[in-house]
């Protein structure tokens, strides 16, 4: 059996922190070429957010919503946000890393969303209430240097629903 070769990179500048890969190859100078052009992609992603190691997507749901603890919001909202963001947003894009999301992955979990509900399908309401707290998670990984830029989000079509009023007769 012929090895393959593997490299370690780390980066001048960004403390401890290292990126192992296999190189997929046993040709030295192809596993040179691969290390070359891990090296520049690091390189980059620690100019962009100071790091070169990526948070998976899960790892930074529990940070945030472990940071919402410690904060004033109330029990409540805490575990809304939680239901919310693991019900759906967590079983979607668990092991992707925080900023490997794009825009077309956040409109494609919407769409897997419209098309996947636990009783029913769910409204455009119902999935705008799920992507508040998503969305604020991408707020936290921007500023905690996560990502470089926050995703967009689609805009969706909620119609509020306007419950019929009392008259000045009906009140009296």
């Amino acid at each position: 059996k012929v090895p393959r070769w593997n490299c370690r990179i780390s980066i001048k500048g960004v403390s401890n922190q290292y990126v192992k890969k296999s190189c997929r190859t046993t040709d030295l100078d192809e596993a040179i070429q691969f290390a070359e052009n891990e090296l520049r992609l690091a390189f980059l992603k620690s100019q962009q957010t100071g790091s070169i190691q990526s948070k998976s997507f899960k790892k930074v749901v529990a940070e945030y919503l472990k940071n919402m603890e410690h904060s004033n919001k109330s029990a409540n909202i805490i575990q809304e946000y939680k239901d919310r963001l693991e019900n759906y947003a967590v079983k979607y894009l668990r092991q992707k890393s925080i900023n490997q999301i794009s825009d077309s992955e956040i409109a494609a979990f919407v769409q897997w969303r419209r098309e996947s509900g636990i009783r029913k399908r769910p409204a455009d309401t119902t999935i705008a209430k799920e992507l508040a707290p998503l969305k604020q998670v991408f707020d936290y990984a921007f500023l905690k240097k996560y990502i470089s830029e926050k995703p967009q989000f689609p805009k969706l079509k909620t119609k509020g629903k306007l419950r019929p009023h009392f008259t000045r007769k009906e009140w009296a």
